[in-house]
């Protein structure tokens, strides 16, 4: 009796020895997979590195060509370019964009805003003065869209100057663009909380809308504000950063003022990694850096006047209905 007592003691102790000998190989397992995957801590002080892939704003090409990437690829690409591909499956691990369109990249985190710059209202003094006079600033686009197209004499303005003409960036391709639609629509409702359901079911925004796309010349979706001051016979008020103003314009701003149309919306800039995604946990500080040291406002966390990403795709689409 007492043998088999023995003997059965003792395979419970090689028993209770396999097992702990199989946890520690499942932890050993954990950690390997853990050091190369999803299991561990991004590491947010190194400069990107391997063949991974950063996706870039066309409107933000500029900076983003100043980066230190090391070995990983930079994408300058439209907005709804980068969209496609992360729908696709073949995301980028890196998106530099503006706010809020990382909400329409499922799989991505946003960090806070890096950079950004007001959208302004630029147009010669004197048609600037009389857009002004008759509009005021608070309802600027809503009032200009209603006389976009019409004679300058709608807004108080001389014959001669011919029709409102407005330059805005095509937003099919610009997410500039498409943030500037976001603000004057959120000046037409008051609001920037409007949906889908509201663009498509009032024919008084429908109408308003249509006038404003319109009266958009085909030579005045991309750089508009250029195209401004090169000629400005060719276009009446265009929309802009305050950072491309502030580089373009300078000796002749007297000539051709800002307006600040409120609600004042702003471009900020935003960096969205793949979830998953290392080695490019330092990316948001570069880009910040790269945006400050070139006239871009510093970083606020502060909450936007522009609609959701969503919304913004809707006026996407309904521009393309008008303008096919």
């Amino acid at each position: 009796m007492n043998g088999l007592v023995a003997k059965r003691i003792l395979a419970a102790i090689l028993s209770i020895g396999l097992v702990l000998a199989a946890v520690m190989v499942r932890r050993a397992l954990d950690d390997d997979e853990g050091s190369g995957g999803g299991g561990a801590t991004p590491d947010t002080t190194a400069e990107p590195t391997g063949d991974g892939v950063v996706a870039c704003l066309t409107d933000l090409s500029a900076w983003c060509e100043q980066l230190d990437l090391g070995d990983a690829t930079l994408r300058v690409e439209p907005w709804a370019s980068t969209v496609a591909s992360i729908t696709a499956g073949t995301p980028p691990d890196a998106w530099v964009t503006f706010d809020p369109l990382p909400a329409l990249a499922p799989g991505f985190t946003a960090g806070e805003p890096v950079g950004g710059s007001a959208l302004i209202a630029v147009a010669r003094s004197d048609r600037s003065a009389a857009a002004v006079a008759t509009c005021g600033t608070e309802q600027f686009w809503t009032c200009v869209g209603n006389s976009a197209g019409e004679s300058w004499t709608e807004l108080g303005g001389d014959a001669s100057w011919s029709s409102i003409l407005i330059g805005l960036p095509d937003p099919t391709v610009s997410a500039e663009g498409l943030l500037a639609l976001g603000s004057a629509a959120t000046a037409f409702f008051g609001t920037n909380q409007f949906a889908s359901t509201e663009i498509d079911s009032r024919d008084d925004f429908s109408d308003w809308y249509s006038r404003l796309v319109d009266a958009v010349p085909d030579d005045a979706t991309s750089g508009p504000l250029a195209l401004l001051l090169r000629r400005p016979s060719a276009v009446g008020i265009v929309s802009a950063l305050q950072v491309t103003y502030d580089s373009l314009a300078e000796a002749r701003a007297a000539d051709f003022p800002a307006t600040y149309p409120g609600p004042m919306a702003r471009a900020d800039v935003v960096v969205a990694l793949r979830d998953g995604s290392d080695g490019f946990g330092a990316l948001g500080e570069q880009v910040g850096e790269v945006l400050l040291a070139d006239g871009w406002d510093t970083a606020t966390a502060a909450p936007g006047s522009l609609p959701s990403a969503r919304t913004l795709v809707r006026l996407e689409g309904l521009w393309k209905e008008i303008r096919p």
